[in-house]
């Protein structure tokens, strides 16, 4: 069988656990050929292999994603078409426009719908949990192209979201997304639960931490470190994370990591923020890391913490199970869908800096709860990783073909 896989930003090391990369990696030990489009990585032309028979391409060229998805439709035509993300990803419109072509089943996968700017007013409102749907916003059907005289950034709109309208079916990780689908109109959307394997970091992976930031960590040493991942956006909680490493008992001796894909130096509103509040001697900014480097930032902290106001999914916690480490996180969708508060994590209110901090607190006070959410995490992870959870992904693409 075979598969074609189209999404934004990925099959990279940052993002093996991304659903997209865990799904082709366990179609292609299944014996299915497995073919990726993605964007490419610093305006980077790339073809190669990889985790056995996986084929990624990347290209900056229009034309040349163009042509590469039109010769995969006609010689090389597959079983099915999977594009995931609506958000930077061309290469998914186009995928998905020649399934209708061609009549390849086409199934759709978005992370997190409200990161749609037609669907709220800002989609850079660190709440877009509390903002109200533009139901009307995203154009589903052609015919709604003409509904006035802005025909062109109708045309765009439709695009956008041709892969979401044209979907013979819809995938969704998260449970909410399938309150908002319905909403929209859309009734081929199901829920499956996020997949993971064993693969997060491969052995032949030899990314080395950069000596500058192995440096500051080590003239830190003797510190407890607090590990924050995510993109300098509000909505990640950044700003609330910040406020709360000031509020943390200074008998702890605590010292925030601070790990960013989206700048590799210290942007001038995080600066800022870190100067007001005083506490420049209690974060080092890694900026990005990627692959191994990553696990050995994990492997030397003590505590992991998602303060976002708003996830699509929230791999960060996951990661932490991964690594064995406590983690704290915000109570929203969809981190709550699968995080327990004192179960397999702690989980603190949206926004509140004085109860993240004393929920860090809690885990260096109290070594019990410790142990108990570590293991608990661990639990949780297996069963994503279960066979169980592996057939619901392979029984749906089975069935889904034989239609």
């Amino acid at each position: 069988m075979k598969i074609l896989i189209a999404t934004s930003y990925g099959f990279n090391l940052r993002m093996r656990n991304f659903i997209e990369f865990i799904v082709a990696r366990l179609l292609s030990q299944k014996g299915w050929q497995v073919t990726a489009v993605a964007e490419p990585e610093q305006n980077k032309k790339e073809y190669f292999r990889t985790d056995g028979n996986i084929s990624v391409f990347k290209n900056p060229s229009k034309i040349s994603i163009f042509i590469f998805l039109l010769k995969k439709f006609i010689w090389d035509r597959p079983d099915i078409v999977h594009v995931f993300n609506m958000r930077n990803n061309r290469q998914g419109i186009l995928a998905a426009i020649f399934s209708k072509i061609f009549r390849v089943p086409l199934v759709f996968t978005e992370y997190g719908l409200l990161h749609d700017h037609y669907l709220i007013t800002d989609r850079d409102n660190p709440y877009p949990l509390n903002e109200k749907l533009i139901i009307d916003g995203p154009i589903l059907s052609f015919l709604k192209i003409f509904k006035n005289r802005q025909i062109k950034n109708n045309l765009k709109n439709y695009l956008f979201h041709f892969g979401l309208a044209r979907a013979d079916s819809i995938i969704f990780i998260s449970k909410h997304n399938l309150e908002i689908a319905e909403k929209l109109g859309l009734r081929n959307a199901i829920y499956l639960p996020h997949l993971f394997d064993n693969q997060r970091w491969p052995d032949q992976d030899k990314t080395a931490l950069e000596e500058g930031k192995r440096t500051q960590m080590e003239s830190n040493k003797g510190k407890n470190f607090i590990l924050f991942i995510g993109q300098l956006k509000l909505r990640k909680g950044w700003d609330i994370m910040l406020e709360a490493t000031k509020n943390i008992d200074d008998k702890l001796n605590i010292c925030l990591l601070f790990v960013t894909a989206s700048a590799n130096k210290e942007e001038k509103e995080l600066g800022q923020k870190i100067d007001a509040l005083g506490i420049r001697d209690k974060i080092i900014f890694l900026g990005k890391v990627d692959g191994y480097a990553l696990k050995e930032v994990y492997e030397k902290s003590a505590v992991i913490v998602v303060p976002s106001l708003y996830e699509g999914f929230g791999l960060a916690v996951t990661e932490a199970w991964e690594m064995k480490k406590p983690v704290i996180a915000s109570d929203v969708p969809a981190i709550n869908e699968h995080l327990i508060n004192e179960v397999n994590g702690l989980s603190v209110p949206p926004g509140d800096p004085i109860s993240l901090a004393l929920a860090i607190e809690k885990i260096f006070k109290n070594p019990d709860l410790r142990q108990k959410i570590t293991k608990g995490g661990l639990n949780t992870l297996e069963k994503l990783k279960s066979q169980e959870t592996q057939n619901q992904w392979l029984d749906f693409y089975k069935s889904f073909i034989k239609k």
